[in-house]
């Protein structure tokens, strides 16, 4: 079974070259633009990932739109890995991505093949986890 990875962000070329990738490596991709369309595909089928920007328009955090789509991914399947994405890394705000359960935080410009690797070891997590999936 493919991997199947929801990729948001509201950067439209950064969605693309991050889909473009993956489905090179022969993963399922989705995308959406913002928060709550992202929400609204988590409620409709499970993801083993989810990319995500922290910085972009949100449901309960208007401008950190990210924590939301982590929220709720975490709520609905918390096996689901989330990867924390923004262009404003701090320190505050990766220990608040982690705090809120994501796997990893990765600071743009995003390396594919980092981001590659990250998912890779995730979906790795959750096959010894879950040897059924």
């Amino acid at each position: 079974m493919k991997a199947r990875i929801l990729i948001v962000d509201d950067e439209k070329l950064l969605r693309e070259m991050i889909s473009s990738w993956l489905a090179k490596e022969d993963y399922e991709v989705s995308l959406a633009e913002d928060a709550p369309s992202a929400i609204a595909l988590l409620r409709e089928e499970p993801f083993h990932v989810v990319v995500t920007d922290k910085n972009m328009p949100g449901t309960h955090h208007q401008t950190e739109g990210g924590l939301d789509v982590l929220q709720f991914a975490k709520a609905d399947n918390p096996a689901c890995g989330v990867l924390m994405m923004t262009g404003y890394a701090s320190v505050e705000s990766a220990i608040e991505a982690m705090r809120l359960g994501a796997f990893d935080y990765i600071s743009k410009p995003v390396r594919l093949r980092e981001l590659s690797e990250k998912i890779a070891r995730i979906i790795s997590y959750q096959r010894v986890m879950d040897p059924g999936d």
